[in-house]
């Protein structure tokens, strides 16, 4: 798949290096990609941010936003529009192999239309709770163009309870390696990490905080996140007289997550859906024990435990806090699934190819 030129369509991505936040699975698949195979050319065409119509490089990726900010339909058309002026100018140039569109919504629907414009594979990962909820662009499942890829079995599950419809594969998102480092002094008791949102329940991982200190007074929580539900948040910590055990850290950055997880010894996940949870992974990496829902990847065992309701949670977790400090555990690497999806890519790009030379091959004769 030599000179293969893949187009990556995303609601959002990083506006300049530094920006580590903005859809950090993707900034990791995307170096790693570059990293396992740099004969392959990558365009990001972004939707809706950043907010700027100036195209620039990361990391040596060609970076093409829309500028389509939170703008409602049908006043984003104009971003879609320029998204596929933008994706028409690039093929110009640069004819484009494979489009590989992220969460299936706007950018799965552009993707759907410029791939079948000009006959390409099209690749679609469903990287949320997309699958799980009302979903105007659910009737693309119905393409025989576009393959479908799902991030874990939980997730392939809702989306066929959900839509009646199949992932065509599962391709599990691992860990970049070189985020992994060793543990240091576990000064916190309990992690809390997402955005402060309804669907990640921090409600209930507050409760759970306060069954936890009636037996330790002294235990010390952090909450990484932010998000509209915080002043709610903050004002139920202090309502339960958690004031002096939970600190709200708000937004920080990626390097800093990784940081407070190395120092904690449980990661409590109280959120009610997860595709994936790519949390779960980095707290396991940092050598954090983990206390969940039966969500994503959540799987129960010696160092993780599945629960449902509060009194479980805080006596998993308080068994947990009794036992020695983890040694850092290190799941299935980003590598893996970079080459899961540079075959998948082969697969659809050869057929393609061929066609191609037979068709040149004919012309010729």
């Amino acid at each position: 798949m030599n000179g293969l030129h893949i187009a990556i369509l995303t609601p959002g991505f990083a506006v300049d290096e530094a920006d580590t936040n903005c859809v950090p699975a993707l900034q990791d698949f995307l170096l790693a990609l570059r990293r396992q195979h740099p004969p392959i050319a990558l365009t990001v065409f972004t939707l809706r941010y950043p907010h700027t119509k100036r195209r620039y490089n990361w990391h040596g990726i060609a970076v093409v936003p829309a500028n389509g900010r939170q703008l409602r339909f049908p006043l984003s058309l104009m971003s879609w529009t320029r998204l596929a002026s933008s994706f028409v100018g690039v093929m110009r140039r640069t004819p484009i192999g494979i489009v590989h569109s992220f969460w299936l919504g706007e950018c799965a629907f552009l993707g759907e239309r410029l791939s079948g414009l000009y006959g390409l594979p099209h690749v679609v990962t469903m990287m949320g709770q997309e699958v799980a909820v009302p979903n105007r662009h659910a009737g693309l499942l119905k393409s025989q163009r576009t393959t479908f890829v799902a991030v874990s079995e939980f997730q392939r599950q809702e989306l066929l309870k959900f839509t009646g419809h199949d992932a065509n594969h599962v391709i599990p998102w691992g860990l970049d390696a070189t985020n992994q480092n060793h543990s240091g002094t576990r000064d916190i008791d309990v992690i809390g990490v997402g955005s402060l949102s309804d669907v990640k329940d921090f409600a209930t991982f507050l409760n759970v905080i306060a069954l936890l200190r009636e037996v330790k007074p002294t235990l010390r929580c952090h909450i990484a996140g932010d998000g509209p539900l915080r002043p709610a948040l903050e004002a139920q910590a202090k309502q339960l007289g958690l004031a002096a055990n939970v600190t709200f850290d708000g937004r920080v950055s990626r390097e800093r997550v990784f940081e407070l997880m190395r120092r904690s010894r449980v990661l409590l996940h109280t959120s009610r859906f997860e595709s994936f949870g790519l949390v779960f992974a980095e707290a396991l990496a940092c050598g954090a024990r983990i206390v969940s829902r039966g969500v994503g990847i959540a799987e129960g065992g010696p160092n993780w435990a599945v629960c449902e309701t509060p009194a479980e949670m805080a006596a998993c977790t308080s068994e947990f806090l009794a036992l020695p400090a983890l040694m850092p555990e290190h799941p299935d690497t980003l590598s893996g699934t970079v080459r899961a999806y540079h075959a998948l890519y082969g697969t659809l790009v050869d057929p393609v190819l061929s066609a191609e030379r037979a068709k040149a091959s004919g012309q010729t004769a």
